[in-house]
């Protein structure tokens, strides 16, 4: 460590001149004096004190004795009556004695008690208040919460045939347990011992009964000391903390303490002098309180001075012989013990001669002391240096030392060399001309020196010293050392922990972000959904009025097919939680018709204008190639968030237009798609425009405040327009409109691809699995399900309906059951040959498609073996698929049942 070097021995000489006569023999008398004067008036007052609380603790002993013979007197009456006597007895004694409560019990179980209330004690109690008188013993519980809470003593005596009676004062000896009929105990409100000790030496002190547990049994009989015990308590019980909580000991501690009503410090707060204490090594306080209870412990009187509430007390505790473990504590404040100076006057004549004394007796002295000062401060000296440099090298913290007055750097930490790369005596003197960053912000804070209060700096500086930046954090604490004011300052490499926190910081917002992904996609599948399935309804309505009509049915019929599918392909995405968790959604590459897509998305909109009177024109033109290759499904759901949006923000009775136009500009073969979506709404403000394609963004005004709608739909169409390699952009002025322009290619579908993508489109719009599935295969055959009989396990009736329905169409039956286990049972008591089939739900009740594929090609039975079972659920993923395998499954069908997949499915298992 590095020091400031002063010449000490001038700084001495001048000050031992001026002050060696006066301070230094001024104040050794004086404190000479008064501490005598302390010393007497202490030892004054103390000795009454004490001879006070002996006296009180003896008669307290008087009490708790007389107590116990009264009762063990009672015990001897009631040996010697009948069962109605002693009862009557008993009241009488608890009338006269002012007792709360009393049993008699006899040893064969039976027992009477005095009063009809049912909380007189903790039955956890009952072996530890009852036992002993039973065994034979005479004596008194520790303190216990009876009825209401009140804090009660019992005290016991066996009841024998031939009591062996003893005088007044002596304890009743015990007596053989065979010789004992029963006990009578006898319950006492604690409030009538705390009368028999009275006040203390003064109105500023206190008096308590603690027992060795640390304890409050008895609190002091005067509301003004309460705050005193509450402090006294807190201290003591977490001294001796292992000791509470369980049995009668405990149970008076948690009572002590309500009734004290003290304040008790919580949090990271301790109560000024030490009554608490926080985490770490034992403060002076803690010290005390525990000689305190070893001096309790000890069953012996004795004295000393601890710190509560920022006040020194004088404590003195003398046992209580009736009761073992228990000791009167008086407490006085210290300030009192020592205010009765009547000598104080006299002694202070003495001081102002011996001080005229100690005048000559100074200049004598002088000489020798600034020789032994000097000497002295020389070895503190190197003692502080060598323990400031030994806990510089051993932390990673460099410390700076500066007086507050002086601002004068007097200490610096060796390690500043380790932390800047800078050596310590660099900081004495401030160098304001160091290119060094974190140089000139240190030594600029250090030198600033005055700190009136604990201060904390955190900052980043490069320092060339070490090539690189660093994050550095400083504290200063003000401090007195040797009766001066210093500001001590620590310096630390905060780099690591920012480190820390940065990377904890991106994981969060990586988290985050994840999670906002997740959450936006959610809810703009809960808007995009409500598009398709208005569609659905409002056709499903249609077909009801127009039943008798079957071109207009199978022309509805045909859109809800369509809808439904889309509707379908949206919970897919939604139900994909690997899509979600990675926060990108993968293109398919299937062949659709162009034409299709289009008929299909307007066939949605249509019923939506029609009820705004809107007009809704659909225009396709200059496309080479109609059938395309690409994901329909996305290309669909950018139509209908454009035309939802255009329909939603477009009053009644105004235009919509939507333009497909395929004769811009091509790129090699790719078919080049510009769709115009036009409309003559409220339009759209230039700031605005700037946010459009922003999650959960909507202009705000009095025309769009009624409008429904998450702000998700155009943040949606942006990225799936960037996933698929397009552009979007977008005019619009306020009460003139807009107009969104997209570009998209789509290389065009080969022939096979065509063939096959008109196939779909002729039998309603071609689900994924079976478009993936064919690849061009033969054609199915109709007749697959023809003439077979199947084994169906559904546990929901509608859907039971529906295959049956299916089934019998085209010309198959079926038998259902309803969960797992019956399916089980069904195929064990059919004969061999009975069912061709078995299509297997997954989630059933009692026992699922799993455990019964599993059961069944266990049975005993060689067609249990063979026998093709199709798993026939929702669960749509490949791991579903994967899992049906495993528990012996021959298939995978995804619900919503798709015909010709199911044809198919049941004809190659047929071959």
């Amino acid at each position: 460590m590095h020091a400031v070097k002063v010449d000490s021995r001038k700084i001495m000489a001048i000050g031992l001149v001026i002050v060696a006569i006066f301070a230094a023999v001024a104040i050794t008398t004086n404190l000479f004096y008064l501490g005598q004067i302390q010393s007497l008036v202490r030892n004054t007052t103390t000795t009454s004190v004490m001879e006070l609380s002996t006296a009180r603790a003896r008669y307290l002993d008087e009490c708790l004795t007389a107590d116990q013979n009264a009762v063990h007197s009672l015990a001897h009456y009631i040996a010697h009556s009948s069962s109605a006597e002693a009862r009557d007895q008993v009241r009488d004694f608890i009338s006269t004695h002012d007792a709360a409560a009393a049993w008699i019990r006899g040893t064969d179980g039976s027992v009477w008690c005095s009063s009809d209330s049912t909380d007189l004690y903790d039955p956890a109690l009952e072996d530890e208040l009852f036992g002993p008188a039973l065994a034979g013993e005479t004596g008194s519980t520790q303190m216990y919460l009876g009825h209401n809470g009140e804090r009660r003593i019992m005290f016991y005596a066996p009841i024998v045939e031939e009591p062996v009676l003893t005088n007044a004062g002596d304890h009743a000896p015990a007596v053989d347990a065979s010789q004992v009929l029963g006990a009578v105990y006898v319950s006492y409100p604690t409030d009538e011992l705390q009368n028999s000790y009275g006040t203390t030496y003064t109105d500023a002190g206190a008096t308590f009964v603690v027992n060795a547990a640390g304890t409050i049994v008895l609190d002091a009989n005067r509301g003004t000391s309460e705050a005193v015990q509450g402090s006294l308590e807190s201290l003591l019980s977490g001294e001796a903390a292992g000791a509470d909580g369980k049995g009668i000991a405990g149970e008076s501690g948690a009572g002590a303490s309500q009734s004290a009503g003290a304040s008790q410090s919580t949090g990271d707060d301790t109560t000024d002098g030490g009554a608490t204490a926080s985490a770490g090594a034992p403060t002076a306080a803690d010290n005390k309180a525990a000689e305190l209870l070893a001096g309790i412990a000890s069953n012996e009187s004795g004295s000393l001075v601890m710190n509560l509430d920022g006040a020194d007390q004088f404590v003195f505790y003398t046992p209580i012989e009736a009761k073992s473990g228990w000791s009167l504590v008086t407490m006085l404040p210290l300030s009192v013990v020592e205010s009765d100076g009547a000598q104080i006057v006299g002694i202070t004549n003495q001081m102002v001669a011996v001080l005229a004394v100690a005048v000559a007796l100074a200049a004598a002295a002088m000489v020798a002391l600034m020789v032994y000062r000097r000497r002295r401060e020389h070895r503190y000296e190197q003692y502080i240096q060598s323990v400031y440099s030994a806990i510089g090298a051993n932390i990673d913290t460099a410390i700076f030392i500066v007086d507050r007055k002086e601002r004068l750097v007097e200490a610096v930490f060796e390690n500043t060399q380790d932390i800047l790369g800078i050596p310590a005596h660099a900081f004495f003197v401030h160098d304001e001309l160091s290119p060094n960053e974190a140089y000139a912000k240190v030594a600029a804070i250090v030198h600033s020196g005055d700190a009136d209060e604990q201060l904390c700096w955190e900052f980043e500086a490069d320092n060339p010293a070490l090539g690189r930046p660093q994050w550095l954090r400083m504290t200063a604490r003000p401090v007195m050392l040797a009766e001066r004011e210093k500001t001590i300052f620590s310096l630390t490499d905060a780099t690591a922990d920012h480190e820390t926190r940065a990377r904890l910081e991106r994981a969060a917002v990586a988290a985050e972000d994840a999670n906002r992904a997740k959450s936006q996609f959610l809810s703009s599948m809960s808007h995009d959904i409500r598009t398709p399935m208005n569609a659905i309804l409002g056709f499903s309505t249609l077909i009801e009025r127009e039943a008798d009509n079957p071109e207009l049915v199978r022309d509805y019929n045909r859109k809800i097919a369509t809808s439904g599918q889309h509707l379908l392909g949206l919970i897919n995405d939604v139900l994909d939680m690997s899509k979600i968790e990675s926060g990108k959604t993968t293109l398919a590459t299937e062949p659709f018709a162009l034409s299709s897509t289009v008929e299909a998305v307007e066939a949605m909109m249509r019923q939506q204008t029609d009820a705004k009177e809107q007009e809704f024109t659909v225009e396709v033109e200059g496309v080479a190639h109609d059938r395309l290759i690409g994901d329909e499904g996305r290309l669909r759901q950018i139509l209908m968030n454009l035309l939802s949006n255009a329909m939603k923000y477009t009053p009644e009775r105004g235009s919509i237009l939507l333009r497909v136009d395929g004769s811009a500009k091509h790129r090699g073969k790719l078919q080049h798609l510009r769709i115009i979506v036009r409309d003559n709404g409220i339009g759209m403000s230039a700031d605005y425009l700037a946010t459009i394609f922003d999650s959960f963004t909507r202009e705000e005004s009095s025309l769009t405040n009624k409008i429904q709608g998450t702000g998700l739909g155009m943040a949606i169409t942006k990225n799936l327009i960037d996933l698929m390699g397009g552009t979007i952009s977008v005019e619009s002025e306020l009460g003139q409109g807009s107009t969104f322009i997209v570009d998209l290619d789509f290389p065009p579908a080969s022939g096979a691809e065509s063939a096959k993508s008109t196939d779909a489109a002729k039998g309603g719009a071609p689900s994924a699995e079976t478009a993936g599935a064919e690849g061009g295969a033969a054609e199915v055959d109709p007749e697959a399900l023809a003439g077979k009989h199947f084994l169906v396990a559904e546990d929901n009736d509608l859907n039971a309906e529906i295959i049956g329905a299916i089934l019998n169409i085209h010309n198959a039956t079926c038998e259902v059951a309803a969960n797992g286990e019956q399916a089980v049972a069904k195929f064990a008591e059919s004969a061999p040959g009975t069912f061709d089939m078995i299509f297997m739900d997954v989630q059933m009740p009692v026992m699922n498609g799993h455990d019964a594929a599993r059961a069944i090609r266990a049975l005993d039975r060689d067609d249990a073996r063979s026998i093709p079972i199709i798993a026939m659920t929702a669960n749509a993923f490949a791991e579903d698929e994967r899992q049906a395998l495993e528990a012996g499954m021959n298939a995978h069908v995804a619900k919503p049942i798709d015909i010709h997949v199911l044809e198919r499915v049941v004809a190659e298992l047929s071959q």
